[in-house]
């Protein structure tokens, strides 16, 4: 009788209680059926604790179907493994690329959140924990029957994701159980040719790491949540996501083959996301700083005036590279031209002297086409180099969100139409993300240019005073492509035989301008 197998999974809520401490993760229960007969249950989650202080805790385990009304049954459970995707024997290649890319960004003031590692402390790790009941089979607790199918696979960037999980443990689990959040995968990390995991937009929450990770809507697992990696100073955060390839010497030492597939590459993937959005390095003797640009065509880049204003003044002393690949970067030079059209936008144009033109025409740039048709409630992407940059990966973050916003006025006082100059968008950027692209989703065309996030006062409770403000990387201004179009056509021209409509520079510093008239019942 030929094998049919297919596999169940469960989401569950792990605690660990010691006489100091107590924490708790989320985790993952699976059954193998052989033809419709249970012929395999197990149940892992990750930890950042060692084997040695896992010793000290007691351990109990949760899931919904325990849950009765007003009362949460925690089941005694115990260690069956703990081994580590870093430092195993078994890891190889795997757990170095990981290590490697973590400690790279806790030295750029990064953090794991669990576990709290920072650049002082390159002691990171993590581990896959197999865990069993203490006085029953899982069976006996779960409804493993009637749990839902999944399949083990990878996923392309910028595909939708779901983790289930049992977040804020000891808040309240009768809310917080399979308790789903939702976001986007915006980068597939490799190190060395290694793949290593998932960035993802999605909010960390609390006790979640050890949660599995699906394609939204699809029975398809990608792996576990890790946790956070987050920005030290505030400015934001991912979350990574561990994929099965990393962990798949552990399950399989431990008679747990999950069927994982690689997937092919996604047909429907944006070039234009890949080629033509690249890092801006600007640096001087002491320091270095990046943002990003966008190659417009004509050996033309655009980006945001702040991002190589250090460079514009001060030439002889700061540099500025454009990283096309790995192995190809252009250093502009005091040949190269920038133009700054508009002083009250924050737009710059990067036009290339002829060497260089040929130098980056062997990276195989592509020109953006254009949409001026995009409206409020479209889909778009952001794609840029935000928050974290490693020379030796090259490759943008992309984040999905919508037009929020398109604010429309005359861009210059002698201007007989209105047109858009502002466009505010969901999709989320950080520190980095400056100059890059705001595409279409559904065209695939440049409709702007990302420019900043939005800072909003906090609520008058919160405020305190080191931090009275909040930056929200959801929440994003863009300049559209019409201003980009406009400034474009001054560079070629006297960009002073035009001024510019004074209120712009008002909203993009988003100061009123606005007259209120208040309307009142007219007295006969």
């Amino acid at each position: 009788m030929q094998q049919e197998l297919e596999w169940k999974s469960i989401p569950v809520g792990v605690r660990f209680i010691s006489e100091e401490v107590c924490s708790a993760s989320s985790g993952v229960v699976f059954a193998r059926f052989n033809n419709g007969v249970l012929d395999g249950e197990y149940m892992v989650t990750l930890s950042h604790l060692t084997k040695e202080q896992l010793t000290k805790y007691r351990i109990y385990v949760t899931g919904r179907d325990l849950i009765k009304e007003e009362d949460v049954y925690w089941h005694p459970a115990a260690v069956d493994f703990h081994s580590s995707v870093v430092r195993g024997s078994n890891g190889g290649s795997a757990g170095g690329a990981l290590a490697n890319f973590v400690k790279d960004l806790l030295a750029q003031d990064f953090i794991t959140v669990p576990g709290g590692h920072s650049l002082a402390e390159r002691d990171f790790d993590v581990s896959v924990v197999g865990l069993r009941l203490a006085r029953t089979r899982l069976a006996d607790v779960f409804p493993l029957s009637e749990a839902d199918t999944v399949e083990f696979g990878e996923a392309d960037e910028q595909s939708s994701i779901a983790v289930e999980a049992f977040p804020f443990s000891f808040t309240n689990p009768l809310i917080f159980n399979k308790f789903c959040s939702f976001g986007t995968v915006i980068s597939k990390v490799s190190m060395g040719g290694v793949f290593v995991g998932y960035l993802s937009d999605v909010k960390y929450l609390e006790n979640s790491a050890g949660a599995q990770v699906k394609i939204s809507r699809s029975p398809k697992s990608l792996g576990l949540l890790m946790g956070a990696l987050r920005k030290k100073n505030g400015d934001g955060e991912f979350a990574f996501i561990l994929p099965w390839s990393q962990m798949s010497h552990i399950l399989d030492m431990n008679r747990i083959s999950i069927p994982w597939q690689v997937s092919a590459a996604s047909p429907t993937e944006n070039s234009f996301s890949k080629c033509s959005v690249f890092p801006v390095v600007v640096s001087d003797k002491s320091s270095s700083a990046w943002g990003s640009c966008v190659y417009l065509g004509d050996s033309v880049f655009a980006s945001n005036f702040h991002v190589v204003e250090s460079y514009v003044k001060n030439r002889r002393r700061v540099s500025c590279s454009i990283k096309l690949s790995r192995q190809l970067s252009i250093r502009i030079s005091q040949e190269d031209e920038i133009f700054v059209p508009f002083k009250s936008v924050d737009l710059a144009y990067i036009k290339l002297r002829r060497e260089s033109s040929a130098r980056s025409a062997t990276a195989g740039l592509v020109s953006p086409s254009i949409d001026y048709d995009y409206e409020i409630g479209d889909s778009v992407s952001a794609i840029g180099y935000g928050l974290y940059y490693n020379e030796s990966l090259v490759s943008p973050l992309q984040t999905i969100g919508h037009v929020l916003a398109k604010h429309k006025s005359r861009l210059f006082e002698d201007s007989a139409e209105l047109s858009t100059t502002l466009i505010a968008t969901s999709s989320s950027c950080w520190n980095g993300s400056s100059g890059g692209a705001l595409i279409s989703r559904g065209t695939g065309a440049l409709i702007g240019l990302i420019c900043s996030n939005i800072e909003v006062a906090l609520p008058e409770p919160m405020v305190s005073q080191e931090n009275k403000i909040e930056k929200v990387p959801s929440f994003t201004f863009a300049i559209p492509i019409e201003v980009i179009a406009q400034g474009l056509q001054l560079c070629s021209k006297d960009s002073s035989l035009r001024r510019m409509n004074p209120h712009i520079e008002k909203m993009w510093t988003v100061t009123p301008y606005h007259n209120d008239i208040i309307v009142e019942k007219v007295k006969l």
